[in-house]
């Protein structure tokens, strides 16, 4: 996916507002913001994909704010809230009718676990949102290729899962489950090193990732969405050898799209930008279930 005309004002507000969690230094501050604006300078262009300059503006904030992890807060926090609302989205699992059905609403709950989210230019999220979010979800899903994702994994020998954010990996974890009750090995991959509010192993071991994985592992790299040169070989491994990958979230949209398709790949989000909900021909702020 291309960047979009709303993309370059997005890259610099949200680098703004992590620049404001990074530090309390004023001067630290002032000089990070132009290092942000030097970075977007010589690196936007009409072909670029935003996913790629998020990667080098929030390399160049960490560098100059000395803030390995200007998220942290936020990401603690995120799974806190994630984990007390756990045992409502597994209920609401639990009590489908049949396996295609629970499969089709642990989808959903990743799906709605993508709305954690912060700093989005045009997007806002509340925690106590999350629980009302929910209840509306069936009616918010935008793009739904559940029943095709299903016939897939249910074939697939090995399901590699590509996650998002710290919190919503909590609900992932149902997905998870889910897979593997379908009789595939499921690998799940989280991020090598901070980047925004990612998942990484840390926020993986307190989601509890590690009891629904047959593998977990990093992808070996702090880069936004997917980056075949920056990642192990371990991680390229898995990639290769899944039938089936399963990507969360906008970053992963925007790169992956951009990859040669060697393989079915399930893309779960929460459309919450304009430019991405237009790459998807759906609405702002809606989910999508989408199998490409």
């Amino acid at each position: 996916m291309k960047i979009g005309f709303e993309c370059p004002s997005c890259l610099l507000s949200r680098g703004t507002k992590e620049i404001e969690k990074a530090t309390d230094d004023p001067a630290i501050r002032t000089r990070a913001t132009l290092e942000v604006v030097k970075v977007l300078s010589e690196n936007l262009g009409l072909d670029v994909v935003p996913s790629r300059v998020a990667t080098l503006r929030d390399r160049a904030i960490r560098r100059v704010t000395g803030n390995p992890d200007p998220y942290l807060f936020e990401k603690r926090r995120s799974s806190e809230y994630a984990l007390k609302l756990l045992p409502k989205a597994m209920e609401y699992v639990d009590s489908a009718s049949d396996v295609s059905e629970m499969f089709g609403r642990a989808c959903l709950c990743a799906a709605v676990g993508n709305a954690m989210e912060f700093d989005i230019e045009g997007y806002s999220f509340q925690y106590q949102d999350l629980d009302r979010v929910f209840s509306r979800s069936e009616s918010e899903l935008g793009l739904d290729h559940r029943n095709e994702l299903y016939r897939l994994a249910m074939e697939s020998r090995e399901t590699l899962l590509l996650t998002d954010n710290a919190g919503e990996i909590v609900f992932d974890t149902i997905l998870a489950q889910a897979l593997r009750q379908l009789g595939g090995r499921v690998v799940v991959a989280v991020k090598g090193g901070p980047i925004l509010n990612d998942a990484t192993m840390d926020d993986a071991e307190i989601s509890g990732m590690k009891g629904f994985a047959d593998l977990l592992l990093t992808t070996g790299n702090d880069c936004v969405g997917f980056c075949r040169e920056e990642s192990s070989r371990e991680f390229l491994d898995a990639y290769q050898r899944a039938d089936l990958v399963i990507a969360k979230g906008m970053g992963h949209l925007e790169t992956l799209t951009e990859e040669p398709f060697s393989k079915r790949i399930g893309f779960i989000l929460k459309a919450k930008c304009r430019p991405v909900a237009d790459f998807l021909g759906l609405d702002k702020g809606k989910y999508a279930v989408m199998l490409a």
